[in-house]
């Protein structure tokens, strides 16, 4: 039963996945198939009693009357699965590892436009294979942005504390991240030339409550809690539905307010060399 009860919130959330538009044309188009399939039958039954000469004699007009009241019950029925199964347009998960769980997902491999990070280091970006990943990225064009914290702030101290680390822990990973995104940067520029402005750092201040990896239209979004690192906390996962006022939006405008207010951590740490 508990199998059944999860392939339904699958499939509701698939049909809920869709934009608006797309989503009351498949809606539209669908239900009229439903209904279809179902009036197939019910002309048979219906033809059984016209050759027992029960109909009248021109039952077109009852037969389209069934039809369309056919349709309207299968609508209901409809609206009335996706918004039992599918309601639960911000999903929740407990993945062991949320790197590991994005990169499985595939969601990496479907994305064409953005990949927008936000963190405290994400210096686990830093590892050879992500570098990458996210190298195939930009040379196809994608927009990639990462906005990782300030390291000379209370707020970088108070968090390694939480998570009984040394003070200077969580201020030496942002460090080196900044080093190792700076060295990505320049053999972007060395090689791919035309598309090393797809990668922009940036460092925010103040204090950090979530983290965040947009993807096109969709973002998963972790809880920094004490004593969980931010790749072992809970994660959000959240899809655009074309509303200003969902929660997907929400988080874009976090991050393009955030953005705009931080500064090019790459530049800083080009001029720290200098």
């Amino acid at each position: 039963m508990d199998w059944l009860n999860n392939q339904l919130h699958k499939l509701a959330e698939w049909i809920t996945n869709f934009k608006p538009g797309k989503f009351w044309w498949l809606f539209t188009m669908g239900t009229f198939f439903l209904a279809s399939v179902i009036a197939k039958g019910v002309y048979f039954i219906l033809d059984a009693f016209d050759k027992a000469n029960v109909l009248p004699n021109d039952p077109g007009m009852l037969i389209v009357s069934l039809f369309l009241a056919l349709w309207i019950i299968v609508m209901i029925m409809t609206a009335t699965f996706i918004f039992t199964f599918g309601g639960r347009l911000i999903r929740f998960d407990l993945p062991t590892d949320r790197l590991d769980s994005l990169k499985e997902s595939g969601l990496i491999s479907k994305t064409d436009e953005r990949i927008w990070l936000i963190g405290l280091s994400l210096h686990p970006f830093t590892s050879e294979g992500w570098i990458k990943i996210l190298e195939n990225k930009i040379k196809k064009g994608v927009s990639v942005k990462l906005l990782i914290f300030d390291p000379n702030t209370e707020f970088a101290k108070n968090r390694s504390s939480s998570l009984r680390r040394d003070e200077r822990a969580l201020a030496d990973d942002i460090k080196e991240a900044i080093e190792a995104f700076t060295g990505f940067k320049k053999t972007l520029s060395i090689n791919y030339r035309a598309f090393a402005d797809k990668f922009e750092v940036h460092l925010y201040k103040g204090n950090a409550c979530m983290s965040a990896f947009i993807l096109d239209d969709e973002a998963r979004v972790g809880l920094y809690l004490n004593g969980d690192t931010g790749l072992s906390a809970p994660e959000l996962r959240v899809v655009n539905k074309g509303s200003q006022i969902d929660f997907f939006s929400k988080i874009e405008r976090h991050f393009e307010t955030i953005w705009g207010e931080s500064s090019d951590a790459i530049q800083m740490d080009n001029a720290n060399e200098e």
